[in-house]
């Protein structure tokens, strides 16, 4: 009767697991399947009957196993539960997915692990998401480059690393000349169009080590993090020039539009962010006086 009721218990966890999108398998101390539910089989593409009993490394393969599974049983079977994020590919899916997976240790009456559940809940469009609302709260929206906020970030991040490595850290402020000239002529479509085309060539222009972000209307901002000997700054100063030496065509019309800069460096200039900018700003600011 025990067997029976045992039987009967067993079948109808299965049927609760298999209403669920969660993959579910009970792995045993040889690392052999001894349950799966429907979630799990749609993305092996196997069969129930295959699965049971087979070894977890004749399933996944056996780099997958020792790389990625492995480990996590051995230390759940110590009685340790395990979490963690990755993504996988699975025959049953066109594309990669991001799984949360969970492994919980099963034990018997004398609190032995004797089993593992191991869970993996698709968190693939979550994640998109997440990445979604980081690209808006980090993009400029017309140019699509790092935005105020996230190329500051930037700055932050390559002038620690230079005062930890002994390195160099520069920014320079990049200013359109006779931009208002483009939004007077041609009104704003003419003005969003070139300020793209000023992205692109920015983008184009730098190289390893060189970020550019929009700091606001027609100003960007450009950060570079490696040791530069000044015949160096003055050749990346160059090169930013020139690539505003043809002129800028949209449809419906053609503007020449020159470019100002100023640049500060770490060390030579200031150690934090607020001087390195302040005086690239102000240095831009005269060269677009004089």
């Amino acid at each position: 009767m025990t067997d029976e009721h045992d039987s009967i218990q067993a079948q109808a966890l299965l049927d609760v697991a298999n209403r669920i999108h969660t993959h579910l398998s009970i792995v045993g101390r040889d690392c052999r399947y001894q349950m799966v539910n429907d979630a799990y089989l749609r993305a092996t593409l196997r069969s129930r009957e295959e699965l049971i009993g087979s070894h977890v490394g004749e399933v996944l393969g056996e780099v997958t196993f020792h790389d990625r599974v492995k480990p996590h049983l051995e230390r759940c079977f110590l009685g340790c539960p395990v979490r963690y994020q990755a993504e996988f590919d699975f025959p049953g899916y066109e594309q990669s997915k991001v799984m949360e997976v969970r492994y919980d240790p099963i034990t018997n009456e004398s609190n032995q692990v004797i089993s593992v559940m191991v869970s993996a809940h698709d968190v693939t469009e979550h994640q998109q998401r997440l990445q979604q609302l980081d690209q808006l709260a980090n993009l400029d929206p017309l140019t699509r480059l790092p935005n105020r906020r996230a190329i500051r970030d930037i700055l932050a991040k390559t002038l620690a690393r230079a005062m930890r490595d002994d390195s160099q850290c520069h920014v320079i402020f990049c200013d359109l000349n006779d931009f208002k000239r483009v939004n007077d002529e041609g009104g704003h479509d003419h003005g969003d169009a070139v300020l793209r085309e000023v992205s692109s060539r920015l983008r184009s222009t730098l190289r390893r080590h060189e970020e550019v972000g929009r700091w606001g209307g027609d100003e960007f901002l450009v950060v570079v993090g490696e040791t530069l000997l000044r015949d160096q700054r003055e050749s990346l100063l160059n090169r930013l020039r020139d690539s505003f030496r043809e002129p800028i065509v949209i449809a419906g019309g053609s503007y020449h539009l020159g470019i100002s800069l100023g640049s500060a460096h770490y060390p030579d200039d200031g150690a934090d962010i607020a001087t390195l900018l302040r005086l690239g700003d102000q240095r831009m600011y005269h060269n677009k006086t004089r």
